[in-house]
């Protein structure tokens, strides 16, 4: 319960302090994509990609308790909300092919890359 709060929280502040920024919308039912993501403001950026590996923490168990939790939790462990924009924000600029894709998948395929590193 206290993470779905933690989730709820981070995507309000997101959706208030991006609410001037409405161009960022892209088509498609994620919303972002990498280059939208890249036009982002640092505060806006960071609220983002915590809410989204907190969502990935707390979603796939309910799909699938083996799926994706055990490396992502050990990867994780001792990133915080900085370090999280920063993976994404590099994998990102360092895929300029795909930054038009959806930045949900681009967050998952981040982190993934990421955590085989370590």
């Amino acid at each position: 319960m206290k993470r779905l709060l933690i989730i709820l929280s981070t995507v309000s502040a997101v959706l208030f302090l991006s609410s001037g920024h409405r161009e960022l919308f892209a088509a498609g039912t994620d919303g972002f994509s990498g280059r939208n993501y890249l036009k982002m403001e640092s505060p806006v950026r960071t609220f983002y990609v915590n809410g989204f590996v907190h969502g990935m923490s707390i979603v796939q168990p309910m799909a699938d308790e083996q799926a994706i939790v055990p490396w992502l939790e050990k990867c994780i462990k001792h990133m915080g909300p900085v370090e999280f924009e920063k993976t994404l924000t590099e994998y990102i600029n360092a895929h300029p092919e795909i930054q038009d894709a959806r930045l949900d998948v681009l967050a998952f395929l981040a982190f993934k890359a990421e955590c085989r590193k370590k």
